[in-house]
């Protein structure tokens, strides 16, 4: 080292992790861990996810178990509960909703590679009629969540419907009623004014997306602004991310689009709710907005 031609001294192996796309590699950008190792796992809270319903036997999903309610609200009743209706079948048909789920309350069965974000709970509401958005089931899931006291909604919807229809307007009512609500911006762009419902509601979150690995900007999600001039996305989020699929009990995938992005939005704002209930802070919907921001 005090050679006059030494320029420096340096370890062959950094102890590094290669860049990944794990949701290991998406918590580590977004931070979320060192709240986890804390305590502010999100623990003794539930997400109300509405989305395509979850396969509850995946193994990052049971064992502990992870997944509270299961219902099916586009061929259930208004309380989303089965009344003999042979298409009621609230498991993920169209493995969407169970990617969902795994990277927010996956449990460490597949290791800490494909963990989720939180050790909460997913109440499940299926809002899809064979992989088509049902408008009725979307506003029964809303109304379930809330009644069940679902702290964070996370609308994995795409809807085409305005800023001032119906499922926005469940959205901004869940927000009054104390609940946040976190919602995918859609895959309609690049062009401005495509962001879609629930995400274009007044007080709704809405997720934009760019990669885990390469962090560019995800060309094809929708954009604002909304037809009254409000900034879309609300925030960012990774996606592509490798997490667990409906096509088996152990089966992983590649969670694509501003889905893919926005159950690190959900997972995030468990997170803070959590943190912030442990230092007796408010855990207004309002407030955990402005953190997130």
């Amino acid at each position: 080292a005090r050679d006059a031609r030494v320029r420096s001294i340096e370890p062959v192996r950094g102890g590094e992790r290669a860049p990944g796309n794990d949701v290991l590699d998406a918590r580590a950008i977004v931070g979320t861990d060192a709240f986890y190792n804390i305590g502010s796992t999100g623990a003794g809270w539930t997400l109300g996810l509405l989305d395509t319903g979850v396969r509850e036997t995946h193994t990052l999903l049971s064992g502990p178990d992870r997944v509270g309610l299961f219902r099916d609200c586009a061929h259930g009743d208004s309380f989303c509960l089965d009344v003999g209706n042979a298409g009621y079948d609230p498991s993920d048909n169209c493995s969407h909703g169970t990617s969902s789920a795994s990277i927010m309350v996956g449990n460490s069965n597949l290791g800490a590679t494909y963990r989720g974000m939180t050790n909460g709970e997913v109440d499940s509401f299926d809002v899809y009629d064979n992989c088509f958005l049902d408008s009725a089931a979307v506003l029964n899931g809303f109304d379930r969540a809330l009644f069940w006291g679902d702290k964070v909604i996370v609308a994995e919807i795409q809807s085409s419907q305005s800023h001032t229809g119906s499922i926005a307007d469940a959205a901004d009512d869940a927000f009054d009623a104390g609940s946040l609500v976190i919602a995918a911006n859609g895959n309609n762009g690049p062009a401005s004014g495509t962001v879609n419902s629930p995400a274009s509601a007044h007080n709704a979150i809405a997720i934009g997306a760019y990669d885990v690995v390469s962090r560019a900007d995800y060309a094809n999600q929708s954009r604002g602004p909304t037809p009254d001039g409000r900034i879309k996305p609300d925030v960012r989020f990774p996606n592509n991310t490798e997490t667990g699929t409906a096509t088996s009990n152990t089966s992983t995938g590649v969670f694509t689009g501003t889905s893919g992005a926005t159950p690190y939005g959900g997972g995030t704002a468990l997170i803070l709710v959590d943190e912030s209930q442990n230092l007796g802070w408010s855990t207004d919907p309002g407030r955990i907005y402005s953190m997130l921001i």
